[in-house]
């Protein structure tokens, strides 16, 4: 929760956040970013305080107003550099993908949300995407570019499929990557020793069997 002091500092500031162009500037901004995650990741996004920010930081809260006027700025900042480091990720995978087996594939699109999710980074995002309105907003939105990104991957090592069967398989993919972030991180999650395992082999056949030309039967019309 947002205290007055807060509310009346920050309602004096343009409600635009401040890119800084001097080196001392850009180092400020990510001392408050790192900062504002470690706060979201523990307490939430609707208990965390610009006053905690601006001291876990070490920033002036006139300063930290001055950076970014409102908490939802410092929302949008953590969600847009998430987004651009997993679209780094993203283009590493689909660069790799075009001279990869099917198998090695299998294995770098499995980890990506495994990769992902062990940055402190996501794990502040994703608690701050519970808290905000447009949460559910932003989350399709990864959801959509995650697909596209898959799609991507599965075009670069097998250009000839066709689009309706990559996006049937993105979407498939999509849930096994899920699967696996869920049995490695979600203590509720139903998991026995070794079931990743078995799926990460079950994930690596089933491409293997699908992106393989020879596998793939072209001159059958694809169902």
């Amino acid at each position: 929760m947002t205290t007055g002091a807060e509310k009346r500092e920050g309602e004096a500031m343009p409600k635009a956040a401040i890119t800084p162009q001097r080196s001392n500037g850009r180092a400020r901004v990510a001392l408050i970013l790192q900062a504002a995650a470690d706060v979201i990741h523990e307490r939430g996004y609707e208990s965390a305080t610009m006053s905690e920010i601006a001291l876990r930081s070490g920033t002036k809260i006139g300063s930290l107003y001055r950076f970014f006027p409102t908490k939802e700025l410092v929302g949008d900042a953590l969600i847009e550099d998430y987004a651009q480091s997993s679209e780094v990720q993203w283009q590493a995978i689909i660069a790799t993908a075009s001279s990869a087996t099917p198998e090695r594939l299998a294995d770098l699109l499995l980890d990506a949300y495994i990769d992902a999710r062990r940055k402190h980074s996501a794990r502040a995002v994703l608690a701050l995407l519970e808290g905000r309105a447009d949460g559910s907003r932003r989350r399709e939105e990864f959801r959509h570019r995650n697909l596209e990104r898959i799609g991507e991957a599965l075009n670069a090592n097998a250009p000839h499929l066709r689009a309706p069967t990559l996006r049937k398989m993105a979407v498939v993919m999509l849930y096994h990557m899920r699967a696996i972030m869920a049995m490695t991180f979600d203590p509720n999650a139903p998991n026995a020793p070794g079931a990743p395992e078995e799926l990460r082999i079950s994930v690596r056949s089933w491409l293997a069997a699908r992106l393989l030309p020879h596998n793939a039967n072209l001159k059958r019309k694809e169902t």
